[in-house]
């Protein structure tokens, strides 16, 4: 686990992204271009006053890590640190960077983290199965048909809870 400013956020936006089912095609056949998808393509972040709240008290910190990898790597700073937007992506880009080339050495620190659900059907109180999946859409996808057999299974005749978080 990284010590940067927001790591985890952005390594958790990396993996939903490989995680994500409509991404599979791409994971697989591109996985040399994964940071430039991730992390270039399209912003981490729009709007210039959520760029301002996202950046903190951490703002002069974040430029000075900018500036050092665009000096290393560019030989002159290009970003421009009037826009906070540019600010974050930039910064996002660099740690990204570092992310994908962790998920390359240590697939393994990548996997989905499974939360165990309980799906309860709103029409009895105490009929409900117990589901372990990584998302709540998931955990609808693995009840077990034979237990609920001929009722079809919506999201608006069924609750659903998080019960707790497993690895």
């Amino acid at each position: 686990m990284s010590t940067q400013y927001k790591y985890e956020e952005i390594k958790s936006h990396f993996t939903d992204f490989i995680h994500d089912e409509n991404h599979q095609e791409f994971v697989k056949d591109h996985n040399e271009d994964l940071h430039q998808e991730i992390f270039n393509n399209d912003y981490y972040l729009i709007g210039r006053e959520k760029a301002r709240e996202w950046l903190g008290d951490q703002a002069f910190n974040i430029i000075n890590i900018i500036k050092d990898y665009e000096n290393n790597n560019f030989g002159k700073v290009t970003t421009d640190f009037s826009e906070p937007e540019k600010v974050v992506n930039m910064y996002t880009f660099i740690i990204g960077e570092q992310i994908v080339q962790e998920y390359y050495d240590v697939p393994e620190n990548f996997k989905p983290k499974i939360k165990t659900y309980k799906i309860l059907r709103t029409e009895t109180v105490t009929d409900y199965q117990i589901v372990k999946a990584s998302s709540e859409d998931e955990a609808y996808d693995n009840l077990k048909d034979d237990k609920w057999e001929g009722y079809d299974v919506t999201h608006s005749d069924t609750e659903i809870e998080e019960l707790e978080e497993t690895n």
